[in-house]
């Protein structure tokens, strides 16, 4: 008997189908990574279709692997699903012109975790995804990743993937869904969170002033190489990626009206800036001039290498003091160590054996010592030789992915590019490689600004620590931050700055209109940016007491009245309002208490009863209405905030009319941070519409917080 099986209506007997026709195409008719492309085999060599900018000579590997495998230890992806994941991979960077294929990758290995789990034998068939199998993704996507802006990233990923299958009609039923991971906010240019954010962004006056020691200091040619290229992104902000793939011929002097000339460098944005010209601060001329020069004299002979290389693609380089070898068939440990850089063949064999190299065995007649007589005797003794054909086609085989190009994008060959190396030119004592170049990568800069131990942290070697003696470490990016965080204290705009940095100029990322690239370079103190907006400290304080902001407001009676230009008034049942009815209506219907043009009379006493009334009956209305809030009411944290801010002006009113320190009649003013203001709309909605960093860092400060109202933390029930 048969076995039975389920039933399959027609739709989802159509949208299978219509997954085997799209693996089919992509498999046969795209030839993205080559016509001869392993389809079956689990890792896919991509190297030269995604190199990426700064990791030069690398291997990189597509591994269609399952959710949570190791690095090493890959979980195939399963039979149902993989080829669907590497036809999707494959049309997607074929058609999109991404050039990073990781967060694809790891969308498609969320979905088949997710279909898999909701299927009943776990199976993961692509075509029966659904809003079931979009919201375990989700929850998948929460219970791997906790970085907000990870979490993000991937739901978008998964959305898009969806949003693919549902038009090209790879599911049986189609729908419409949404990611409902938040972005990440961005975060406040104020307080504490803001302060340790920036800490950690720039770096320290003491990482500054030792990178300007260790510059003049060093003399090993690995120390003066990276101290080049670190110069180089003092005087401008810019990528360590985009530092070691300027050409060698990088400098440009532009004149100047007065008869002097200003320095700038040949630059390829890796952010999608504007290619071109970038300009250095004028001070740093002088080091670059240097850095330039140090840089030349130790990567000549990698441009010198990489030249050889384009012209004998098949033949190996030896330096003149070598050449003679490559008459030899069999080549002894000393010289095969010549070839290397090793410093002598004692370690021959153990290297040999490391790069696949055949070891021949021979006897040969050594000498022995002397004798008493001057004659001397032989004796025999087995050495190591090694084929002159294999060590050639070994050491050719190293040429980098890509070769002869260095960055195809922008036309530079290896050995164009100033920041071309011998290999293994980082391995302190241990020698170069006189026979194969590199190119600068950015990881041996990391390691050397982060390293452990003195060979590879160049702050030990030379002797810097941290004021607490802790290892002293850096990132590349925080010259960076550092020199955009100079420029918006020296009054740059938003498109001046990252048209200096190579950002992208306009919409934010995915059609938003906040630049995000923008925002993460603000890191101004909160002094310099509440002195940006002229507002002080203590106007932003809503501590308990308002008393300490208005130490020059209460004014008497009689000082009032003896002023040239008084304004207009008129009396309320709480004091005196200032406003001109001639030019506005009241804005505030009548809220006196709230108003920043309403004063109030010390010594009048039925107002001042009043005034305590309304206190009484606001305290109420902030009891109910924190419990409001904690009942989870929708949108009642508002209406808290309302009555949090008039208890606290009206706290802070009665401390004054109880003061006895000021003299009866005096006129008491306060301010009211929250109060209606049309500038400050103004700044939100042009931050909102253009997204300028500058124009969101005002918004922000400009606005309120919950959180520096009383009543403890705030928490939303909706």
């Amino acid at each position: 008997m048969s076995p039975v099986l389920p039933f399959t209506p027609c739709q989802g007997i159509k949208a299978q189908r219509e997954v085997e026709l799209f693996i089919e195409y992509c498999k046969n008719r795209l030839d993205l990574y080559g016509s001869d492309l392993d389809w079956n085999s689990v890792r896919w060599e991509v190297a030269s279709q995604h190199r990426r900018k700064g990791h030069y000579g690398k291997r990189l590997g597509m591994v269609f692997s399952s959710l949570g495998s190791a690095r090493h230890r890959a979980i195939p992806m399963h039979p149902e699903y993989v080829d669907f994941a590497k036809a999707y991979l494959r049309h997607e960077m074929t058609f999109s012109g991404e050039k990073n294929f990781t967060g694809t990758l790891s969308g498609a290995r969320i979905l088949e975790a997710a279909l898999a789990d909701c299927s009943r034998d776990g199976v993961p068939r692509v075509y029966l995804t659904d809003e079931v199998v979009a919201a375990r993704a989700v929850e998948i996507i929460d219970e791997h990743y906790s970085s907000v802006a990870s979490r993000y990233q991937f739901g978008w990923r998964l959305e898009k993937i969806i949003a693919f299958l549902v038009a090209k009609g790879l599911v049986s039923k189609p729908f419409d869904w949404k990611s409902p991971l938040p972005p990440p906010q961005i975060g406040t240019l104020l307080g504490e969170e803001h302060d340790r954010r920036r800490a950690e962004k720039l770096p320290s006056r003491e990482v500054l002033e030792a990178l300007g020691a260790i510059f003049d200091m060093a003399e090993e040619p690995r120390d003066q190489v990276i101290t080049a290229a670190l110069a180089l992104l003092s005087a401008a902000p810019g990528r360590i990626s985009e530092a070691v793939t300027i050409p060698n011929d990088c400098e440009v002097w532009l004149p100047n009206d007065d008869g002097t000339k200003d320095l700038a460098l040949r630059w390829y944005p890796a952010k999608g800036g504007p290619k071109g010209l970038k300009h250095l601060v004028k001070v740093m001329e002088p080091v670059v001039v240097k850095a330039l020069e140090r840089a030349r004299r130790y990567t000549e002979l990698g441009r010198t290498l990489a030249r050889w290389y384009e012209e004998h693609p098949n033949q190996l380089f030896l330096p003149p003091d070598v050449e003679h070898l490559r008459q030899k068939e069999l080549l002894t440990g000393d010289e095969l160590a010549r070839i290397f850089g090793w410093r002598d063949g004692y370690n021959a064999p153990r290297q040999a054996k490391h790069y696949g190299l055949t070891i021949f065995k021979s006897t040969v007649l050594i000498p022995n010592r002397r004798r008493k007589d001057g004659s001397r005797s032989q004796s025999h003794k087995e050495i190591n030789l090694y084929s002159f054909a294999e060590v050639e086609k070994k050491i050719i085989s190293m040429l980098p992915p890509g070769f002869p190009w260095l960055d195809r994008e922008n036309q530079i060959r290896y050995s164009e590019a100033l920041f071309v190396v011998p290999k293994a030119f980082f391995d302190g004592s241990h020698g170069f490689m006189p026979t194969m170049f590199m190119a600068l990568d950015i990881s041996a800069i990391g390691t050397q600004l982060g390293g452990e131990r003195p060979d590879n942290n160049i702050f030990l070697r030379f002797g810097f620590r941290n004021p607490d003696g802790s290892v002293m470490r850096m990132t590349t990016r925080q010259l960076r931050h550092w020199l955009n965080t100079i420029c918006q204290r020296g009054g740059l705009s938003d498109l001046e700055r990252d048209i200096w940095s190579g950002r992208v100029v306009g919409a934010g990322r995915k059609g938003g209109s906040v630049n995000r690239q923008g925002l993460a370079y603000l890191h101004n103190t909160t002094e310099e940016i509440m002195d940006a907006v002229g507002m002080t400290s203590q106007e932003t304080d809503l501590g308990p007491s308002l008393a300490s902001s208005f130490e020059r407001l209460p004014i008497t009676r009689e000082e009032f009245m003896a002023l040239e230009n008084k304004p207009p008034v008129h009396v309320t049942e709480f004091g005196i309002c200032f406003h001109d009815f001639a030019l506005l209506p009241c804005s505030l219907h009548a809220d006196c208490l709230n108003c920043m043009e309403h004063a109030c009379i010390k010594g009048e006493p039925e107002k001042t009863a009043r005034i305590r009334q309304c206190h009484q009956i606001v305290q109420e209305q902030l009891r109910l209405a924190q419990e409001a809030v904690g009942e989870g009411y929708l949108k009642a944290e508002h209406w808290y905030e309302h009555q949090a801010l008039t208890a606290k002006r009206l706290t802070g009113l009665l401390e004054l009319l109880d003061d006895e320190t000021l003299p009866v009649g005096s006129l008491i003013m306060l301010t009211n941070p929250f109060q209606y203001s049309a500038f400050r709309n103004a700044v939100t909605d042009r931050a909102t519409l253009l997204g300028e960093a500058e124009t969101l860092a005002l918004a922000d400060a400009l606005t309120p917080k919950l959180s520096a109202l009383p009543g403890g933390e705030i928490k939303s029930g909706c």
